[in-house]
């Protein structure tokens, strides 16, 4: 999970897709083994905060699921192929999908 993750895409169910080629902006969210989230945008620092991983049950998918917590919000996320997927647990939220480097 540690590393740096570029920000691919993003799907929400109220505002649909966006991307760095329809928003203008890119995105990295860097992960250390310390416990420190940094998102950059334009190579610009929006934020800087704790994170922590978790495992449990998931009343929304009724299965068990892994979770990341940051900026005061869980989000399940999954790694596959080096693609982290962040996602709001709602109906209608928000999945944002990023590509891992330098790991």
């Amino acid at each position: 999970m540690a590393g740096s993750w570029q920000w691919k895409s993003s799907f929400c169910g109220w505002s649909g897709a966006s991307s760095p080629a329809t928003t203008g902006y890119s995105e990295v969210l860097l992960l250390d083994l310390a416990g420190r989230a940094q998102l950059y945008r334009n190579g610009a620092l929006q934020s800087n905060t704790a994170y922590s991983l978790s495992r449990h049950y998931s009343a929304f998918s009724q299965e068990t699921a892994d979770y990341i917590s940051l900026d005061n919000r869980e989000l399940r996320y999954e790694i596959q192929n080096n693609t982290l997927t962040l996602s709001e647990e709602t109906a209608d939220g928000c999945s944002s999908s990023y590509e891992g480097s330098n790991r």
